[in-house]
């Protein structure tokens, strides 16, 4: 079984990106390679090193709501 996280673009490097983390709001490097058009701010689902699915700010949003237990919205 594969697990997606979402995670919001920080800044931009050739194929890759840095993320920060909706859980425990961590910096890290991952692959762009099926992503097309990403931008700073654009919003991931990410599983490992790799962005797998660019998704809207409210699916994000609601994931994040989702992992927390409803416990409110986390800021990024």
């Amino acid at each position: 079984m594969c697990l997606t996280a979402p995670a919001k673009i920080i800044s931009l490097s050739g194929q890759s990106a840095v993320v920060r983390t909706a859980r425990k709001n961590i910096e890290r490097q991952v692959l762009l390679s099926l992503i097309d058009n990403a931008k700073v701010g654009d919003w991931l689902l990410i599983n490992g090193e790799m962005a797998v699915e660019k998704i809207e700010e409210k699916e994000a949003k609601d994931l994040i709501r989702i992992i927390n237990g409803d416990k409110g919205e986390q800021k990024i």
